[in-house]
């Protein structure tokens, strides 16, 4: 399997927003994209959805052109894990992760026993099987974006695509869900994963992709493309990167926060 983009323009009519992004990724390998707020990565990902054409360039899936795809099988190809979802009807959890088989259910059937154990394997896959008749309105937001990935797994697909999904969550969220994805890669999943934190890249990726206004401007291994240079082109702010041996990987701190560290010791 291998989803592949190719001079890659992107953006809405009369409004384009980025240029000229090439990449490609295959089953087992996650791609983590960085850039500031405004650089595109949300709008990227709704190209490579399918969601938006492109506005130039090609997208491939296996080789097939993207837009030759129905939109019944990009569903059980692809999973999507949005940035934030509020519900505000009481599904419970196990029912909206069974929402994720609707691709494979036909117009006015009823979700099979084949379906149902899809859902249930999706929700163990996660650790969230306790939750499985838990009120989704009700439940932490760490949980909410475990369901959604859940719901995502649910479709069965070959590709997740994920927008942020650690925003908004407290760090033991955030170090849980880039494990789940880890994990999901290590059993053969292809990841595309936006995020604003560097050490998620370092923690989890094969690809990085730094896209700022549009353009691709770095693509790489982590420890290759996370360098403090890049990062300041990025971001605009210093950074200081270090390898750590006790964990065998690099972690990124902000300058500032270094320099008032060490004067406190």
């Amino acid at each position: 399997m291998t989803l592949a983009v190719a001079n890659l323009a992107f953006g809405y009519r009369g409004a384009p927003i980025g240029h000229g992004v090439s990449w490609s990724i295959g089953a087992g390998e996650v791609l983590c994209l960085l850039g500031p707020n405004g650089s595109g990565k949300t709008t990227l990902l709704k190209t490579l959805l399918g969601l938006i054409p492109a506005q130039g360039g090609s997208i491939t899936l296996d080789g097939r052109d993207l837009a030759r795809h129905s939109r019944t099988e990009l569903a059980r190809r692809i999973g999507y894990v949005p940035q934030a979802h509020t519900a505000f009807l009481p599904f419970t959890v196990s029912e909206v992760v069974l929402m994720g088989r609707a691709a494979r259910v036909g117009l006015f059937s009823a979700p099979s026993a084949h379906d149902r154990e899809a859902a249930q394997r999706a929700l163990e896959a996660l650790g969230i099987a306790h939750l499985a008749h838990r009120t989704y309105t009700t439940i932490s937001g760490g949980e909410r974006q475990m369901t959604l990935i859940a719901r995502a797994l649910a479709q069965e697909p070959q590709i997740l695509v994920m927008d942020e999904p650690t925003a908004s969550l407290d760090f033991g969220n955030q170090t849980q869900v880039i494990g789940r994805v880890a994990a999901l890669a290590a059993g053969g999943l292809a990841i595309v994963l936006s995020t604003h934190d560097p050490d998620h890249a370092f923690a989890c990726a094969d690809q990085v992709a730094l896209l700022r206004g549009g353009q691709l401007i770095a693509l790489g291994p982590p420890q290759e493309t996370l360098t403090a240079t890049m990062l300041k082109r990025l971001y605009g702010i210093d950074v200081t990167v270090t390898y750590v041996g006790e964990i065998g990987r690099y972690v990124c701190t902000p300058s500032f926060f270094l320099r008032r560290a060490l004067r406190g010791q």
